[in-house]
C-alpha cells in the first residue's frame, strides 16, 4: 500500500505488517479534511466510522504516536534502533473529543483478559501524560450496530448535496409526529431510507442504533429535536 500526502503521521503503518496475513484497511475521513485513515481490522473500521459521525469528536487520528512503556516517554516517530528492554505500544486511535485527547485501543471482547496488564500500563502512561485511555472492544460494536455505521457513513459522503433537503422534508413531519415506524412516520417522503438516513444524521430523528435496522421499514423512530445523541455510541469515560 502507497502512502500518500493525504495520510496522517503514524508511528506503525498497518500496511507493512510482516507477520501477519491480514489485510489492512484505507478509509477516506471527511472529518480530518479527506485524508486516508489505515486500520487493520473490521472492528477498528466500524471504530472509524463511529468517530465520524460522532459529534463530540473534533477530529483523530490512527496509530498516532507510540508509548515507551519502559521509560513512560510519548513517541512521535520510533527510533531505528529500539533500545535494550524498551516495551513499546501503540494505540489505535487518538481522537479529541471536546478538547480532552484520548487514546483509543482497539480488541476483540476474546482479547481483553490476556491483555489486561498491558492495558494497564498503557493507561498509566497515558495518564501521565495528559490522556484519558479507552478500551473498546467488540462487545461495544455489536454487527447490527457496525453495519447501521457503514451504512450512515455512505450516505453522508454520497449524498452530501441532497441530505439538506430531505433533512428539511424530515423535520416538517417529524415534529408533528410521535415514534413510530418509519414506513408509518415517513410514508409521504420517497425514497423512505434516504429522508430516514438524512434525518438522523442532522438531528431530525432518532434511532437506536444498536438494536434498528436502519434498512427495515419497521425500524423505530422518533423526533430528536435537533439532538445529534443517537449518533454517540462510543463511551470515551
Amino acid at each position: 500500500m502507497k502512502t500518500d500526502r493525504h495520510s496522517l503521521a503514524f508511528t506503525r503503518d498497518v500496511a507493512k505488517r510482516t507477520r501477519r496475513a491480514g489485510r489492512a484497511y484505507v478509509i477516506c475521513s471527511p472529518k480530518n479534511g479527506m485524508v486516508e485513515i489505515r486500520v487493520e481490522s473490521r472492528i477498528e473500521q466500524a471504530v472509524v466510522h463511529a468517530l465520524e459521525l460522532d459529534p463530540r469528536v473534533v477530529s483523530y487520528r490512527a496509530q498516532p504516536f507510540t508509548f515507551n512503556l519502559t521509560t513512560g516517554e510519548v513517541l512521535q516517530v520510533k527510533p531505528k534502533i529500539k533500545p535494550i528492554n524498551a516495551v513499546y505500544y501503540t494505540p489505535d486511535f487518538v481522537c479529541s473529543v471536546h478538547d480532552v485527547p484520548i487514546a483509543i485501543e482497539v480488541k476483540h471482547q476474546d482479547f481483553v483478559k490476556e491483555n489486561k496488564v498491558l492495558f494497564a500500563k498503557a493507561s498509566t502512561v497515558a495518564a501521565d501524560n495528559g490522556l484519558r485511555f479507552v478500551l473498546v472492544t467488540s462487545a461495544d460494536l455489536p454487527d447490527q450496530l457496525q453495519h447501521n455505521l457503514r451504512l450512515l457513513n455512505q450516505y453522508a459522503a454520497q449524498c452530501r448535496a441532497q441530505i439538506p433537503a430531505w433533512a428539511k422534508a424530515v423535520q416538517g413531519i417529524a415534529l408533528q409526529s410521535h415514534a413510530g415506524t418509519a414506513a408509518e412516520v415517513l410514508k409521504d417522503l420517497e425514497p423512505v431510507n434516504h429522508h430516514l438516513a438524512a434525518g438522523l444524521l442532522t438531528g431530525q430523528i432518532a434511532v437506536d442504533l444498536r438494536k434498528q435496522a436502519l434498512q427495515d421499514p419497521l425500524c423505530v423512530i422518533a423526533p430528536a429535536w435537533g439532538s445529534l445523541n443517537a449518533l454517540e455510541v462510543l463511551c470515551y469515560d
